[in-house]
């Protein structure tokens, strides 16, 4: 039964903060409300999200902003730089990354490119 795995993800703590990565946490959160509603409620409810991270509305959306980011997540400092090698149609770089999180990332390349989100 998934129920205490989920359980085990959302309620972990490690002295003063949580084990597990918040989206996980909230990723957990969501997958219990649907597996086990009231242990779910009761669950959610001790582990400091906030109801409304539970839902997946754009948070604080700009009415200019040109894209909409579901969510926030937290950026994780690689032990080592992971390296990516760009493919287009004119020309292909190498970027060095040494942050990711699960909306992108942070990285230097050979040459010089404006912040972009990719699509793919």
């Amino acid at each position: 039964m998934s129920s205490p795995l989920l359980q085990h993800i959302l309620e972990t703590r490690q002295v003063w903060r949580w084990v597990y990565p918040n989206e996980l946490r909230i990723a957990a959160a969501q997958a219990l409300l649907r597996v086990d509603k009231a242990v779910g409620l009761e669950k959610v409810a001790a582990s400091g999200i906030d109801r409304k991270e539970l839902t997946l509305e754009p948070s604080d959306p700009e009415p200019q902003a040109s894209v909409i980011r579901q969510r926030r997540y937290a950026r994780v400092k690689l032990s080592r730089n992971l390296t990516a090698v760009t493919t287009n149609l004119r020309e292909n770089f190498r970027l060095s990354i040494p942050e990711l999180n699960l909306g992108g990332g942070i990285g230097a390349g050979e040459r010089h490119l404006a912040p972009a989100r990719c699509c793919h």
